[in-house]
């Protein structure tokens, strides 16, 4: 099904400077109940990490925000930064906006043309060869965040001038799995699309398996791994099913290829990770573990030397291939979970979510960060919140559960 969209141009946006207000640390009570008490932090040459200058801040002391409520106000908010550092894009279930961000203006806003039935979730962004972008957006029946059932995924094309080229392209069932370094991306549905030739033939993953909740590319694009209702290692070329890993348990729902494609890891929600080898799947997996319950998140370093892992109240990082468990953050909260783990400057820096909080940690200065919400704050999603690098800009920016999105001055 193709739609042509509209192009509506924006007026305003709501942008508001912030203040410079920063936490006292004695009898505050957001710094009391929303900064962790740390049972163990990063550490470089045995020096635990210290706060990074004017750090840790809350909403509100962020250099500049932005939110997109109009022109249907629901409870859903996606925004991602261009790889580029030209724009912002911000999806509220229905269209998306794009702010410059030299003069922090609005300069469109693309109704993406999907049925009004659906509503539109988790935003993502690419570059095209072309020097545009690829708009790839879940969508699903319903008027809220939740249920997550995903019936389709739109994919809307535009040009470095930010207008629609082509028309509407619609990939039914499943969601937006993973991408691989070719454009290649893979759905839940067990289907593979060449994202920048449309007349192309998809790769279906033969005897697919019932469910798949999670998926990983290798990093030269040859395989596929997902995970579900079982966990299975694929060519991503063919659709073959090369290897069907033996599972810990049968609801295995977190795998990540290492970049270099030497290893593949896969977790079930407790206990430990597998690690296999792509150079002997026969053999008996590597296990890191064990984990205090529900295992959140797992992610490898750019540079394969590392992975790092999420559960209840912990992050951990590991130096591989030895299997040495080199970092530890944890706190009191041993309940909360912990997660969204994003590597960011080449590797130098490790960022993940919990409590409504974002922590950082840069491993060349031993610096840490901490970005949170004031105990006013109203936040619609509790683990809402993707993380950017504007290594150019000298920023971060923050996907909030309050649908916005907020720059850090680093």
């Amino acid at each position: 099904m193709m739609i042509s969209p509209k192009l509506l141009c924006a007026v305003t946006v709501l942008l508001q400077v912030a203040d410079s207000r920063s936490f006292s640390r004695q009898a505050d009570v957001d710094y009391e109940f929303l900064v962790p008490h740390i049972t163990s932090d990063f550490k470089k040459d045995g020096a635990p990490a210290q706060w990074a200058q004017g750090y840790p801040k809350r909403w509100g002391s962020e250099e500049v925000h932005f939110q997109f409520n109009d022109p249907e106000p629901e409870k859903a908010f996606s925004a991602v930064v261009t790889e580029d550092e030209k724009y912002l894009a911000m999806l509220n279930g229905s269209h998306v906006k794009f702010i410059d961000l030299d003069t922090k203006a609005a300069v469109c806003t693309i109704d993406i043309g999907a049925p009004r039935n659906l509503f539109l979730l988790d935003l993502v962004l690419l570059s095209t060869p072309q020097g545009g972008y690829d708009l790839l957006i879940n969508g699903e029946k319903g008027a809220s965040r939740y249920p997550r059932a995903i019936d389709d995924i739109f994919h809307r094309r535009l040009g470095p001038d930010l207008k629609p080229v082509g028309e509407l392209v619609t990939y039914p069932g499943g969601r937006i799995g993973d991408f691989d370094k070719n454009g290649r991306m893979a759905t839940t549905k067990g289907h593979i699309y060449d994202l920048n030739s449309r007349n192309s033939t998809r790769v279906e993953l033969k005897d697919a398996p019932e469910s798949i909740v999670g998926m990983s590319f290798s990093g030269d694009g040859q395989y596929l791994s997902t995970v579900g209702s079982s966990a299975d290692l694929w060519n991503a070329t063919s659709g073959e099913k090369i290897f069907q890993f033996p599972s810990e348990r049968p609801d295995t729902w977190l795998t990540k290829f290492s970049p270099d494609s030497q290893i593949v890891a896969v977790a079930s929600q407790l206990s430990y990770i597998q690690l296999y080898s792509l150079t002997n799947l026969t053999a008996e997996p590597k296990l890191l573990g064990p984990f205090q319950g529900l295992i959140t998140d797992i992610a490898w370093s750019p540079d394969s030397k590392y992975l790092a892992a999420s559960d209840n109240g912990r992050a951990q990082v590991w130096k591989m291939p030895e299997m040495e468990l080199v970092q530890t953050w944890s706190t009191d909260k041993d309940n909360v979970a912990v997660d969204g783990l994003t590597w960011l400057d080449d590797g130098k820096k490790l960022s993940f979510f919990s409590d409504y909080s974002r922590y950082m940690y840069d491993f060349g200065t031993n610096a840490k960060y901490w970005f949170t919400q004031r105990v006013t704050d109203h936040a619609w999603d509790w683990h809402h919140g993707r993380i950017s690098l504007l290594k150019k800009r000298g920023l971060f920016a923050t996907e909030d559960g309050d649908s916005a999105m907020r720059f850090w001055k680093i």
